[in-house]
């Protein structure tokens, strides 16, 4: 599939020249996700198929028969993006660069170069664990020659079947997780196309007078004097936790102010600025729900029924002292992982957070 890269290089511009957030070209961002959400969708027809089979036979549960019924069609609809494979080539060419003066000093001809990247959807365990060990649900291989790389989605078919056949609700709420993995991961492809453009091997890091020079970009130690503690214990190849990699942090952090933006709106505009103080634990969960408590009153235990996927992206049941926190509901992992993000810099590496809570509030235009 050809994409021009207009609209793509105006944002590696723009983000180059303002070492500000990475940001994933959108254009490029809906052609994988829906593609992958098709894919995703082709996968799961037959599981719920099974499911209206069932139920149509033992036709005591004409509720579940027609949730199920709605999310087949649903799921058909989107279907029809995808070509039956689970593997996709994304091309692009060079040849409509119009920035080759400048970011081309040696006068390298590009007109017959072109570049791509493969998309593929892992549906199994077993297909998971051939390509990379550990706990994943989006790789980025990279390669130096022929296509620049490699993104992978991970998701377990007979796991998530069984999800969305019990509660139809999550349908939507899995595409959304697809779409930020699919984010997450184009970002990392925006690194190397970044270091590509301007040969550099630090495009889309923070910058060094915040980063732990003692761990490479990926995370690994390369000194002996480097903080054992932040080491993963059950990463496959000893690199320190996901959240202090520092080419994690601007995809870490696009991922928590994409989350963030989604659950502000449970809030009045009034409130967004406490939310967004809490969520970067600037304020403790206790303190903002002192504020909610305050502003709604009488409502309070209403709005907190109304608002509990939102509250419950900043605190956990044991960080709430009175009876509020018999409505809070569990967490969601991935809402969890947004602001846990914000917590873990805060205790290991501060001048990173505070680099991330300027970047934070300049994106949520609060």
């Amino acid at each position: 599939m050809n994409i021009s890269l207009n609209k793509l290089l105006f944002n590696i511009d723009v983000f180059h020249k303002n070492a500000g957030l990475l940001k994933a070209p959108e254009m490029f961002l809906k052609q994988i996700s829906d593609w992958v959400i098709s894919c995703f969708c082709v996968s799961l027809l037959p599981k719920l198929g099974d499911k209206i089979i069932d139920l149509t036979i033992e036709n005591n549960d004409s509720k579940k028969l027609h949730d199920i019924l709605i999310a087949y069609g649903e799921c058909e609809r989107l279907s029809k993006k995808c070509d039956k494979n689970t593997i996709k080539n994304f091309e692009f060419s060079l040849s409509d660069f119009s920035y080759q003066s400048q970011y081309n000093p040696f006068g390298v001809d590009y007109n017959d170069r072109y570049f791509s990247i493969n998309v593929k959807l892992i549906n199994s365990n077993e297909e998971k664990i051939k390509i990379e060990p550990g706990d994943w649900n989006g790789l980025y291989v990279t390669k130096f020659r022929g296509p620049i790389g490699t993104i992978y989605i991970y998701k377990n078919i007979e796991d998530f079947s069984k999800i969305i056949i019990n509660d139809t609700s999550m349908l939507i709420p899995t595409f959304n997780a697809i779409k930020r993995t699919v984010r997450h991961e184009i970002l990392h492809f925006v690194q190397e196309f970044l270091g590509l453009i301007f040969m550099s091997d630090s495009t889309g890091l923070p910058g060094k007078h915040i980063r732990d020079l003692h761990f490479d970009p990926s995370g690994m130690p390369k000194h002996k004097d480097a903080d054992l503690s932040l080491i993963d214990p059950e990463d496959p190849y000893g690199r320190i936790f996901h959240e202090f990699r520092d080419v994690e942090f601007y995809t870490r952090l696009s991922d928590s102010i994409d989350i963030f933006n989604i659950y502000k709106r449970y809030f009045p505009l009034s409130l967004h600025s406490a939310y967004a103080k809490a969520w970067v634990k600037e304020i403790t969960p206790e303190y903002f729900i002192n504020i909610l408590k305050n502003t709604f009153k009488e409502n309070f235990e209403n709005f907190i029924k109304y608002a509990n996927r939102a509250i419950k992206t900043i605190c956990k049941k044991n960080e709430i002292t009175d009876n509020i926190k018999n409505l809070i509901e569990p967490y969601e992992y991935d809402e969890q992982a947004a602001n846990y993000f914000f917590s873990q810099l805060k205790e290991k590496q501060p001048l990173k957070y505070r680099k991330a809570i300027i970047e934070f509030i300049k994106a949520i235009n609060i």
